[in-house]
């Protein structure tokens, strides 16, 4: 009988832990699922799509960065906190905390595309940092890997 008792206890402990790791897995995909939706939201806010527009419409060199920061300075912080934001994303992505294939599927060809432009405010703010910091890093990251994946307009090319 002591047998019985215990194979019951072994098989009811089993259960148990398989249990757990499927609710552990679930919430975890969920809490995934719940972060990429908050970033979405952000993402999507009025201010970070001005700030997108005016990286890919307006900064195709890093003198334009560097004109838009000393001359139109509210713009430029607009430029400044959607890289800023996406560098989140890229940080997000890289500690797996998002999934990239997620992140490239709803944003893949946009993140290549304010990359592409983004990179010249990077390269101006190095030139002017004169601290060897590397701005966003998260950002290059992930924006090599999206215009790898998406590659961008080349400037004054029309859509196809």
């Amino acid at each position: 009988m002591s047998d019985g008792v215990a194979l019951g206890a072994a098989i009811a402990a089993g259960t148990s832990v398989a249990v757990s790791v499927v609710a552990l897995t679930q919430s975890t995909r969920w809490q995934k699922r719940d972060l990429f939706l908050a970033l979405h939201e952000k993402l999507t806010h009025p201010e970070l799509q001005s700030g997108r527009t005016l990286l890919r419409e307006e900064i195709n060199k890093p003198d334009d960065a560097q004109n838009m920061r000393e001359w139109r300075t509210e713009e430029y912080r607009k430029a400044v906190s959607a890289i800023a934001m996406f560098d989140i994303l890229g940080l997000y992505v890289k500690r797996r905390y998002i999934k990239k294939v997620w992140v490239f599927e709803e944003w893949g060809w946009l993140y290549a595309e304010v990359y592409s432009h983004g990179r010249h405010v990077i390269e101006e703010r190095r030139a002017n940092s004169g601290n060897g910091r590397q701005p966003w890093p998260h950002f290059q990251a992930l924006g090599k890997k999206a215009l790898a994946r998406y590659p961008a307009r080349e400037v004054g090319r029309t859509a196809e």
